[in-house]
């Protein structure tokens, strides 16, 4: 079964910044896309839990924390951060 995936405010402005800032734009938005794609067909086995909640998935250049709400079939991205 399918998640939706949904980004809160400070993850959209987030993004934004690091396309800005970005030599290669394309590959944020490669990257974000990459995201969006397995968030939403399996948002368990494509990340790491690393709280009580609070999960994180890596797509290069891109690392995104995010919560699942079951009982929504939602993933919401919290917050974006470029890899080193």
């Amino acid at each position: 079964m399918r998640y939706s995936v949904s980004y809160e405010t400070d993850a959209i402005a987030a993004l934004t910044q690091l396309w800005l800032d970005a030599v290669d734009r394309a590959s944020v938005t490669a990257a974000q896309a990459t995201l969006d794609h397995r968030l939403a067909s399996d948002p368990h086995g494509n990340g790491s839990q690393i709280s009580e909640g609070l999960w994180a998935i890596e797509c290069h250049p891109l690392r995104a924390f995010y919560e699942i709400i079951e009982d929504d079939r939602l993933v919401l991205v919290t917050a974006l951060r470029r890899l080193p």
